[in-house]
């Protein structure tokens, strides 16, 4: 998924318009000062591949933070279908977990890009 991004429309007061988007995505739209424009779009497309490493490794992490103890503890189960069900409800709250926590690292992450550059998200 590349992200390609432009700048479609110039204000009066010296911003601009930039728009964001992929393929897949629809594209999102910021007003960003005009000197700032090219630095904001480069470190914009740096801070989503850096947020897609971040979400993979916390996904590794977790099922690996889940996998061993849970592997450990249920060896006392003599029940297979019981073991397995443990399994399975220590993945899936695991994978809740790492999906909630990488959101939360990119949602802090998007605000301070933003912040730092000054830019406002527009519906357009």
């Amino acid at each position: 998924m590349a992200l390609e991004s432009q700048i479609i429309k110039t204000y009066s007061d010296g911003s601009v318009l930039v728009e964001i988007g992929s393929k897949k995505f629809e594209p999102k739209y910021y007003k960003v000062s005009g000197n700032k424009a090219d630095e904001f779009q480069k470190e914009y497309k740096s801070n989503q591949k850096k947020m897609q490493l971040t979400s993979t490794g916390i996904l590794l992490a977790a099922i690996a933070a889940v996998l061993v103890p849970v592997s450990y503890y249920t060896k006392a189960i003599k029940n297979k279908f019981a073991r397995a069900a443990a399994g399975i409800a220590t993945g899936v709250a695991g994978g809740i977990g790492s999906i909630l926590l990488s959101r939360n690292i990119e949602v802090k992450s998007h605000e301070r890009l933003i912040n730092k550059y000054g830019a406002k998200q527009i519906d357009y």
